[in-house]
């Protein structure tokens, strides 16, 4: 966010903040503070009303939207949205006894003036930070009340301070951003208190950019239902956030997707009891900028290994069925959750990455944009030796790894990255396998809720030689993945309804274990183009019937999707044609 659109921010330091929230207007007590009243939607948190304090009772007062001057953090959004318009206008304004909305217009006493926002709008990407529950309140009319008169002011109470960082980039550029970010005790979002939030502390954690490791301390939320019996079986979702969620405050990860809130909601949670269970236990790490757990190069962090011990005591202390552990995450989230399970063969009942590439057959001990990496050690304790069956297996060989996976990947037709990399998976199994991925896409935008849960359905029942299904919106951008995502309640019933049993029943495709080979002729029909530049097209990679994957060295394209940048052990030939 650069700067506020309706009129010139006031920004306030904690100090000034404080003295602005209990600046007095008029003798009778005015404005003491503001608190952004939201709620967690597709896109991001969303302040639905405002509850302005005020320090006197309000009782006989009159109020409309034209007493006030009112901005929130969505209104400078207004060019982002998608469906519906007017993010967060003012559409309603009452007196009421507490801060919160009222179903019959307000109490008519009390101290406190709600004005209720716009919510009925969808923006094209999630909000990443629930801190931009930014919102500042102007009285501009007088108010007459039965105790008298609150004069006007020309002072703006808000509820954020101003914030600059510095946006690391995973090419190593940085930009300096700015945003408005609210303040503790200024917001307040019902559904994540729902969560526990800690820190957990991960020893001996390997780093693939160092080869060394190191001890983590990891933030996380965790959700356990308020009616847990030890007496009972739970399932157990690992949901992980975006890089664009990167921070030490776990509650940004709860509040930037809807994911961590739909999941335990009443909803999934009666499903699971459907099943048998006595629930869903969600568990929510939240990734720092340093600790940026999978970087676009195929590399992990040790928030990786974090993550696994942080798993591990979750499901050590409560009484978890491990047939029902499940992974999701968007992005770098979901880059994770794929990279874990080929170091853990088949620890994960189904997995559905969001808005992400992976294919981690890459050759980290070469040199990568200046510097080598290390893969990480097999240790039989965080990554496996041996498969679920217990025999021999190469995590590296990612391909062959997942081939018995259930895995429902989602993605936007127009985020070429991510559609390249899972184009790449989808062409590798049809080559060297025959087998041929479920495909479906439509458009979020001009299909109705019910009828993309349809469609959903349809691709999940459809006929398939693996558990993996691939899903795509017609449009969008990389962010907006989740957005549309969030939306199809489909997906988690899906997700929910998978076991650890079926992957092992069903086994992988066996001659992906074998070594990678280049078919004798390279295919450069429209459908393998990756893209074209300078004369030059670049093609997807044709391999030999019967062969596998092991040894193939996964293509390094770039942030859009376009010339593969050409990655250590890469043959440039393979793919491209004059």
């Amino acid at each position: 966010m650069s700067g506020r659109k309706m009129y010139s921010a006031v920004i306030f330091s904690t100090a000034l903040l404080a003295m602005a929230a209990t600046a007095m207007a008029g003798e009778t007590g005015g404005i003491q503070g503001i608190t952004a009243l939201a709620t967690v939607e597709v896109d991001g948190a969303k302040a639905y009303a405002i509850a302005v304090e005020y320090g006197t009772d309000l009782t006989g007062a009159q109020v409309s939207a034209d007493t006030f001057e009112v901005w929130n953090y969505a209104m400078d959004l207004a060019d982002s949205c998608e469906l519906g318009s007017n993010p967060a206008a003012v559409t309603a304004v009452y007196v009421n006894d507490e801060a919160e909305v009222s179903g019959e217009g307000g109490s008519g006493s009390g101290n406190y003036v709600i004005i209720e926002l716009n919510t009925d709008y969808q923006l094209a990407r999630a909000n990443a930070y629930y801190l931009s529950m930014a919102s500042g309140v102007k009285q501009v009319a007088d108010i007459t009340a039965d105790a008298g008169v609150i004069a006007a002011s020309d002072e703006e109470t808000v509820n954020y301070e101003e914030y600059t960082y510095v946006d690391r980039k995973p090419t190593g550029e940085e930009e300096e951003k700015t945003e408005y970010r609210a303040v503790s005790g200024g917001y307040q979002i019902k559904e994540v208190d729902r969560y526990t939030i800690d820190v957990f502390h991960a020893a001996d954690c390997f780093e693939e950019a160092t080869g060394e490791t190191v001890d983590v301390d990891l933030d996380y939320a965790l959700f356990v239902p308020e009616d847990y019996d030890e007496a009972n079986k739970y399932m157990m979702v690992l949901q992980i956030e975006d890089a664009g969620a990167l921070s030490n405050d776990a509650m940004v990860a709860l509040t930037e997707a809807k994911t961590p809130v739909a999941l335990i909601s009443d909803d999934i949670q009666n499903y699971a009891k459907e099943l048998g269970y006595g629930g869903v236990i969600v568990l929510v790490p939240q990734i720092t900028e340093e600790l940026r757990s999978t970087r676009d190069n195929y590399t992990v962090s040790a928030a990786v290994q974090a993550t696994w011990q942080l798993v591990d005591s979750v499901v050590e202390e409560y009484n978890i069925d491990t047939d029902r552990i499940f992974g999701t995450g968007q992005s770098m989230g979901g880059m994770q959750v794929v990279e874990m399970a080929a170091q853990r063969d088949n620890f994960f009942a189904a997995l559905m990455p969001v808005g992400c590439q992976w294919g981690n057959n890459y050759n980290k001990e070469v040199e990568y944009r200046g510097s080598a990496y290390y893969p990480t050690p097999v240790d039989d304790v965080y990554v496996w030796s041996k498969d679920a069956d217990g025999n021999d297996c190469d995590y590296q060989n990612w391909y062959y790894m997942v081939s018995d996976d259930n895995i429902l990947c989602v993605n936007c037709a127009d985020d070429s990255f991510s559609t390249t990399v899972w184009k790449e998976f989808a062409l590798l199994y049809s080559d060297l396998t025959g087998v041929e991925i479920p495909y479906a896409n439509w458009n979020p935008l001009e299909t109705d809720v019910e009828t993309q849960n349809a469609n959903l359905e349809a691709l999940t029942a459809s006929e398939n030689e693996t558990g993996i299904y691939w899903a795509a919106f017609e449009g969008g951008n990389h962010m907006a993945t989740w957005v549309y995502a969030d939306k199809v309640d489909a997906i988690y019933y899906w997700l929910l309804s998978q076991t650890r049993e079926s992957e092992m029943e069903r086994g992988k495709i066996a001659c992906l274990a074998n070594d990678f080979e280049y078919a004798d002729e390279q295919l450069t029909t429209e459908d393998r183009v990756i893209a074209e530049e300078d004369g030059v097209t670049a093609y997807f990679v044709t391999g030999k019937e019967g062969a596998g994957t092991a040894g193939y060295n996964s293509g390094q394209y770039d942030m859009n999707g376009g010339m593969p940048q050409r990655s250590p052990g890469w043959t440039p030939e393979s793919i491209t044609a004059d």
